[in-house]
């Protein structure tokens, strides 16, 4: 995309002064350049030379004198001045071949084309940049998407260059301008949109010529859309808080002052631009399956299965060749000549709405009906609901039948919002790192990008929610303590002790005031009911401690930490959302000794020689930093795609926020 200004050159027959050019074109400029001010000295800043010729060159050009003319770009004749009369001829007097010869060569001057369109081009940038002066001078207005910060380091960045443009020059985007405004334009391939980076000015050919102070306009436009961007995509559009009071990740902002220069110095410009998008491994995952479903989508013409009753192993029903075809399951190889299946003796099809449990004696002949669901359909059932985060029973309900029916291009929303999120966490989570993901109720230790060791987890109730942060285990307690939350002895505990306080000794609780053990029926529970400050209750190490037998502390504003458990049973629910907020892990000693991996002269055996009657704490060598996320989208590491359920609403809002959930 250029912008085409209106450049004039002579064709003069007398003589007609070259320094005329600058004068014209400035007159031109002044024309079109509208409301836009200039400085009333900047005839003299432009071209002195200029100056002189000018008042007789335009007042020549509005009398509309004969004897040459002027041309623009497009060809259109103009009038051109004639500065001398020439002398009165005699009739009869013949001129000499030689002054024909002479009169013909200063009639026909040679012109220069090049070194015209060389010396308008200087004296267009000459002008923008003075346009450039005057708007940043004036200061930069709130557009209302542009924060302060930026428009003081757009404005302090054109200081700096003496206003000269960066992304507009001679009337046409450079280079520069021209790979970065296919940056904005392709920004959805991130996860952005677009439209946040766009003017009318770019979006539609040239139909008038633009002037200087367009061009200016245009070029600082360029400038704060970068700044922009680079805010968009490290940044993210949706601020986490307003999602969630217990989001409490600590923002990725840029140094808007850093972003123009960065790019003047990078080999690659564009790249640096690019670079401000998140470095993790699932984003650039995610934006590489975007691309896919967004392909997928303008392909796709499969049908909806009609929802129904449920379907499992053994069920026949004709929804079922729509099951094998969504899931890419071949139909069974025995059919008749005419490609359907032909039952043995004089057996009937029929043709069921609802499924159709077969009786056991026609198992043999069902494994070739195409209407049949049969084991390896059951095998890809459990797999996609594995990928979608169902319960993998291999029985399609709702859940199942909602998920198979989910278009591709359904899918795009969801990961870009899972794309903005990862522009939340922090941009270095560390070469050995524990990732906890609550809507996949499982956690991770990475270590130097792969996955060392993973286990379920028991996560919060919505009433109670693990909250999303970042921080570093500091320290592991063997034989744990716990001391149970004030609004947990309250809401849970206090009930029971007031009908017998003896129900805290007899599940190893223990009273704590003042530093020391107390007896639990010396305490006015009643009042502590009525309001009064409640003792500290905590229950010894044993096997029957809420903590089970190990804890991994990161100590943070949400007193949220992993811990083994004595209710195992729970995890092997597909939902598990049972806790006040801690994180429960499936295989607590497992995961210790993945973490001693990254602690010098330790390893699991060490550290379950701490186990006996009182708590021991290991601390840290190195801290491991931690990361709980909400991401309910992901790849895995075979590339599928695994999508996990809105637990706590976060998704959700993040939809709507970023007015993705019409």
């Amino acid at each position: 995309m250029t912008f085409r200004f209106q450049t004039f050159r002579l064709r003069a027959a007398r003589g007609f002064l070259l320094s005329s050019v600058a004068a014209i074109a400035f007159a031109a400029f002044s024309q079109t350049a509208g409301a836009q001010s200039l400085p009333a000295d900047l005839e003299c800043q432009i071209e002195p030379a200029c100056v002189a010729a000018f008042q007789d060159a335009l007042a020549s050009l509005n009398t509309g004198s004969s004897g040459g003319t002027v041309a623009a770009d497009d060809e259109a004749a103009l009038p051109v001045a004639d500065l001398a009369e020439p002398a009165v001829a005699n009739a009869n007097v013949q001129p000499s071949a030689a002054n024909v010869q002479a009169a013909e060569a200063v009639a026909a001057p040679v012109v220069d084309e090049a070194a015209i369109a060389a010396r308008d081009a200087r004296m267009l940038d000459t002008l923008t940049g003075q346009v450039i002066r005057s708007l940043i001078e004036a200061g930069l207005q709130n557009d209302g998407e542009t924060t302060s910060a930026e428009r003081d380091a757009v404005e302090a960045f054109y200081a700096d260059r003496n206003f000269e443009s960066l992304f507009v020059a001679a009337g046409a985007l450079t280079d520069l301008g021209l790979s970065t405004l296919n940056t904005f334009r392709t920004a959805d391939v991130y996860g952005l949109n677009p439209a946040d980076f766009e003017h009318a000015a770019f979006l539609e050919p040239a139909t008038a010529t633009p002037s200087a102070a367009e061009a200016a306009q245009a070029d600082i436009a360029m400038a704060l859309w970068t700044v922009r961007y680079a805010r968009h995509a490290m940044t993210g559009r949706v601020n986490p808080s307003a999602i969630g009071r217990d989001i409490t990740l600590e923002r990725n902002f840029v140094d808007a002052a850093t972003v123009l220069p960065s790019m003047l110095v990078a080999d690659d410009p564009t790249q640096a631009l690019l670079d401000y998008h998140p470095p993790h491994a699932q984003f650039h995952a995610l934006r590489e399956r975007l691309a896919e479903l967004r392909d997928a989508s303008e392909a796709e013409q499969y049908q909806p299965i009609a929802e129904g009753g449920t379907l499992r192993l053994g069920d026949r029903d004709t929804r079922v060749p729509q099951l094998r075809e969504r899931l890419g399951v071949p139909a069974p190889a025995a059919t008749n000549e005419l490609g359907a299946y032909q039952p043995e003796g004089d057996a009937e099809i029929i043709l069921a709405s609802s499924a159709t449990p077969l009786p056991a004696e026609e198992t043999e002949q069902a494994a070739a009906d195409p209407l049949v669901f049969d084991e390896a359909l059951d095998v890809a059932v459990r797999q996609f609901q594995g990928e979608h985060n169902l319960s993998t029973d291999g029985i399609v309900g709702p859940a199942t039948f909602a998920a198979l029916n989910e278009k591709a291009g359904d899918l795009v929303p969801h990961l870009i919002a899972n794309m903005e999120r990862w522009r939340w966490m922090p941009r270095e989570l560390g070469e050995f790192h524990v990732l906890a993901n609550v809507p996949e109720y499982r956690l991770w230790v990475m270590s130097e990008g792969e996955s060392i060791f993973t286990t379920r987890t028991v996560v919060g109730k919505n009433q109670h929610r693990t909250a999303i942060f970042s921080d570093e285990m500091e320290y592991i307690a063997v034989n744990p303590y716990w001391n149970v939350p004030s609004s947990i002895t309250r809401s849970e505990l206090l009930p029971r002790i007031l009908q017998d306080p003896g129900y805290l000794p007899a599940r190893n609780y223990e009273v704590v005031s003042g530093g020391r053990v107390i007896d639990p029926y010396a305490v006015n529970w009643a009042a502590v009911a009525e309001g009064a400050g409640a003792p500290r209750i905590r229950q010894r190490p044993g096997p029957r401690n809420a903590l089970g037998e190990i804890k991994f502390m990161f100590p943070n504003q949400h007193a949220i930490y992993f811990h083994d458990t004595p209710s195992r049973g729970l995890f092997g629910r597909d939902r598990r959302a049972f806790s006040h907020g801690c994180v429960r892990v499936q295989d607590p000693w497992a995961f210790a000794e993945a973490l001693m991996t990254n602690e010098p002269g330790w390893d699991g055996a060490r550290l379950r020689s701490l186990q006996g009657p009182r708590e021991r704490n290991k601390i840290l060598d190195r801290r491991i930093p931690v990361h709980i996320t909400y991401f309910t989208a992901r790849i895995d590491d075979d590339g599928d795609l695994i999508m996990a359920r809105d637990l706590y609403g976060h998704h959700g809002r993040t939809l709507a926020a970023l007015g993705l959930d019409g």
